[in-house]
């Protein structure tokens, strides 16, 4: 086809060239009869061209109407297909509940760095206090479950001794027994889940007061320091649920992740978070000793 054949804007790379007429141009680079960039003929939400040199319907900026930047194809929506940072994944949206928690532990625990620093770039503290939340009530669930286990044992014990006397009042004791394990059960969970969802925000508040003293606060506030004691204190806080070496993998992993989110979150160095953690256990540590001290002083 020669030049003179082409029809105007064929060699336009966005959208189709119109026709001869407005009229018949419809919704493909020119604006319809109703004065609407992409409503009429033209397809929905826009994107097959630019707006004519001066013309703006109402309607042609909500509806995305617009040339696509250069290297994007006709149709192209601004924002559409962008890459959610997966470093923080209790916050990407879809998947299962257990799996993002899982993933979060991992990336917490172990690329304390690069997750820390993702998770600062946001001051939505909920989610976080959300994940911490999850994570005592899963502690609390399995520390709930030994009470079940053992009020299962005795509920069998009972049935048993009581079974030779009366058969009707050892099923009735059975059932009571081991409804006071499930009840125990409950409780844990709740008391954790309370507990994971206060904790954040007063122990993040206590460490934001230390390191606002020693400034290491900079241009984030206190949502991002209880974001950041959120996803540290809970990723940390899942090693206590194995036994015996639990607790000392819990304290090492909860140091190693507030000095790593704090520096991460509010760039204010390892040095200045660490004292920021270590204050509030050492003013914990002073008020027992001060408080035990007061009774002794008073008993004697």
């Amino acid at each position: 086809m020669s030049d003179e054949s082409r029809p105007p804007g064929a060699d336009k790379p966005w959208g189709q060239p119109p026709p001869a007429t407005p009229e018949e141009a419809g919704g493909w680079g020119a604006p319809p009869a109703d004065g609407g960039f992409g409503a009429g003929s033209g397809p929905v939400g826009g994107g097959w061209g630019a707006p004519p040199p001066g013309v703006s319907p109402p309607g042609a900026q909500a509806a995305g109407f617009g040339g696509p930047p250069p290297g994007m194809p006709p149709g192209f929506v601004p924002g559409a297909g962008q890459q959610v940072d997966s470093s923080v994944p209790w916050e990407i949206p879809g998947g299962s509940l257990f799996g993002r928690w899982l993933d979060t532990l991992s990336a917490a625990n172990f690329h304390g760095t690069k997750f820390y620093r993702a998770a600062g770039q946001s001051d939505n503290a909920m989610t976080a206090v959300m994940f911490n939340t999850f994570t005592w009530a899963v502690l609390g669930s399995l520390a709930g479950a030994l009470y079940i286990a053992l009020f299962t044992m005795i509920s069998a014990l009972w049935v048993w001794l009581l079974s030779t006397v009366h058969v009707g009042m050892a099923a009735r004791v059975g059932t009571m027994t081991f409804s006071v394990g499930l009840l125990l059960w409950l409780t844990c969970v709740l008391v954790g889940a309370a507990w994971g969802f206060v904790g954040p925000w007063i122990l993040g508040g206590l460490h934001h007061l230390v390191l606002a003293l020693f400034g290491g606060v900079r241009e984030k506030g206190f949502a991002h320091t209880v974001r950041a004691h959120a996803y540290a204190n809970g990723a940390a806080s899942v090693w206590l649920a194995i036994p015996v070496l639990g607790l000392l993998l819990a304290l090492v992993f909860h140091a190693k992740n507030h000095m790593q989110g704090y520096a991460g979150v509010h760039d204010c160095g390892e040095g200045k978070a660490s004292v920021a953690w270590l204050m509030t256990p050492v003013c914990g540590l002073c008020s027992c000793c001060i408080a035990f001290t007061s009774c002794a002083a008073l008993a004697g």
